[in-house]
């Protein structure tokens, strides 16, 4: 599969969120190096560092040092969701899910407007909907930008 404009090349990441855990059967999916998304009767251990899993990501680069990322998580949520954004300071281990999404193009497209927001800052977040961004269909029917985590914490 071709990378999209602003698809990041994924890496290979050992971070916290990628630690195997127990899923319930009816609810484990794995994705196929041609991007098909199976059930299987168990998550194999090394399956869960597989750089293919990262969909994008942005490390120590956006305002603040927010690191961002976008994975698949082989677990299917009750929603249908199988991919989630996150977002850590760099002194945190904790991970923050911002967003979820069912597809892979969703998943991307969600990373590409928060990254794009969250790199210009809050004044830029006011004017994410504008139609002229290349590259970019911001945002996506339904999804809200979220408010950059600095932001919040200096209570703009």
């Amino acid at each position: 599969m071709p990378l999209l404009p602003f698809q990041v090349m994924p890496m290979l990441f050992s971070y916290t969120f990628l630690d195997a855990r127990e899923i319930a059967p009816e609810r484990r999916r794995v994705m196929m190096p041609d991007d098909r998304i199976l059930p299987v009767d168990v998550v194999p251990d090394w399956y869960w560092h597989r750089a293919e899993r990262i969909m994008g990501h942005v490390q120590d680069s956006l305002r603040g040092d927010v690191s961002l990322f976008t994975y698949f998580t082989c677990e299917e949520a009750p929603d249908g969701t199988l991919f989630h954004t996150v977002y850590a300071f760099p002194d945190s281990l904790d991970w923050t899910v911002i967003s979820t999404s069912k597809t892979i193009l969703e998943a991307l497209e969600q990373h590409a407007t928060i990254r794009a927001a969250w790199w210009q800052g809050p004044e830029y977040q006011r004017y994410a909907t504008a139609p002229d961004l290349p590259l970019l269909r911001v945002p996506l029917p339904g999804f809200d930008v979220p408010i950059h985590p600095l932001d919040v914490r200096d209570g703009r």
